[in-house]
């Protein structure tokens, strides 16, 4: 399988018009870049469902621009999503603009579960349907990581059946999934802190 950067570079397979949606080749993998470019930027986390290496990049060929493009979004994510999503890459492509490029070697992946486990499309719908908002949905906790900071119990249910269902790890008969204990702790939280982004 060949990433982006490659597919890019030796294929010279970007898409041909602005009616392609689909990227030339794999968004993830690995990838390393300037310490200035992600000190200013970080890496595009806000897709809190996965997702956030594709948006990366879009923004580093500038494809966050084609209509294209915001169309696939509108397709599967909320209006605030799409709107923080396209502020973030308009930002990191006038830094990177297309200044990509690849190494050559074999890349030793985890396995993290099936392919068709993860819905790709259908786990920004569950975001959709909640209206999800980053910067009103989640904020930063003390450790430096994303928690709940609305109240849309829904939303959180449906995003941990979500996770647990993904069958990640050793497999699913060794995942310990939290107590309903664990669980009500986590929702009584929301709102803790306020959104910092």
């Amino acid at each position: 399988m060949r990433g982006i950067a490659y597919a890019l570079v030796q294929e010279k397979a970007p898409p041909s018009s602005e009616s392609q949606t689909e990227l030339a080749g794999h968004p993830g993998f690995a990838w390393t870049a300037r310490r200035g470019v992600v000190e200013r930027h970080g890496f595009y986390d806000r897709f809190i469902v996965g997702s956030g290496d594709r948006v990366m990049s879009l923004a580093m060929y500038g494809y966050h621009e084609f209509p294209s493009m915001r169309d696939l979004l509108a397709s599967v994510c909320s209006e605030p999503q799409i709107a923080d999503a396209l502020n973030w890459s308009t930002s990191f492509y006038a830094d990177v603009q297309g200044s990509v490029f690849y190494v050559e070697g074999p890349i030793f992946h985890l396995w993290h579960g099936r392919s068709a486990d993860r819905h790709y499309l259908e786990r920004h719908k569950i975001l959709r349907d909640a209206n999800f908002d980053p910067h009103a949905d989640i904020c930063i906790d003390s450790n430096g990581c994303w928690k709940w900071n609305s109240p849309k119990p829904e939303l959180h249910r449906r995003l941990r059946e979500y996770f647990e269902d993904r069958n990640e790890g050793p497999g699913p008969s060794k995942i310990q999934k939290p107590s309903r204990q664990v669980k009500d702790s986590a929702e009584s939280n929301v709102n803790s802190c306020a959104a910092s982004m």
